[in-house]
């Protein structure tokens, strides 16, 4: 499975759900609804949590989706070759 995903440029729902998540928080803490405002220092600290997670230079949800991307791509061509020498 994982390697259709590679190959099809398909993302886990895990990782797919942190971008998401990433996108929803820097609309949530740019907005001027006052209601959204008593939580943004929440959405921040949780924003940040799921950047670090992926690189200490992230700042973007372009960033993280980047990231993401290649750190999985990285581990599955990595398990793939594994696999192929396994059988080679």
């Amino acid at each position: 499975m994982n390697e259709c995903q590679v190959n099809f440029g398909f993302l886990p729902a895990k990782y797919q759900i942190f971008i998401r998540t990433a996108k929803f928080l820097r609309k949530f803490i740019a907005s001027e609804n006052s209601l959204c405002t008593l939580f943004v220092s929440d959405a921040r600290q949780q924003l940040h949590g799921i950047f670090v997670q992926f690189g200490k230079n992230i700042q973007t949800a372009c960033q993280l989706r980047n990231a993401v991307y290649s750190n999985f791509l990285i581990t599955n061509v990595r398990f793939v070759a594994s696999v192929i020498d396994r059988f080679s």
